[in-house]
């Protein structure tokens, strides 16, 4: 009997490290795609309040990668990725998306954009902050910010990139939210 419970000890350790590698990412600890989306599913599916989904890309990081290698990269990957968890609120979900992609989930108490655009301002002024790495190369962000309190996992992602788009079109360490005129243009592009 004994031997039993010590070997379902092991298979649910084994489970949970299994799922563990399948919803994190090896490099910063975050959630991987696959752990973001599941938790902008289910926030999606509760429905309580509406939901903030940021996408982050760090501007010019491959010059980080070509400048001062790909091990240096990685450990400022490793750094965002404390400073974006001492930046952001208590609960929320981030995760690193690939390369120098970023997301971050919260749920709001209303869908007013200020308070969530000062957050975007705290993270990007949080993130720029020199490395001692490299100090004269600082790295920036734009941020892509889309709120709502329904629709799709597609449909809020697809927002929240075209807000991102409209940041990096409007230079770097910027940040954009996803409004009206964003929807004519993904509904023109669509159209056309």
């Amino acid at each position: 009997a004994q031997s039993l419970e010590i070997a379902n000890a092991i298979s649910d350790a084994t489970a949970r490290e299994m799922l563990h590698r399948a919803t994190h990412d090896a490099l910063t600890g975050l959630l991987n795609r696959s752990g973001i989306l599941r938790s902008l599913e289910v926030a999606l599916q509760a429905g309580n309040r509406p939901l903030c989904l940021m996408l982050l890309d760090l501007d010019d990081f491959k010059a980080v990668n070509d400048i001062f290698g790909h091990a240096t990269g990685d450990r400022v990957l490793q750094k965002v990725a404390r400073r974006l968890n001492e930046a952001t609120p208590s609960g929320t979900s981030i995760a690193r998306l690939g390369g120098d992609e970023f997301a971050l989930l919260l749920e709001l108490d209303d869908d007013r954009p200020e308070p969530v655009e000062r957050l975007a301002s705290r993270i990007l002024a949080t993130i720029s902050a020199p490395f001692e790495t490299f100090e004269s190369s600082p790295v920036s962000g734009s941020v892509g910010i889309c709120i709502a309190a329904e629709g799709s996992v597609g449909e809020l992602l697809a927002r929240a990139d075209a807000a991102l788009y409209a940041a990096k079109s409007a230079g770097k360490n910027s940040h954009s939210v996803f409004d009206g005129a964003l929807q004519e243009r993904i509904e023109l592009e669509r159209d056309l």
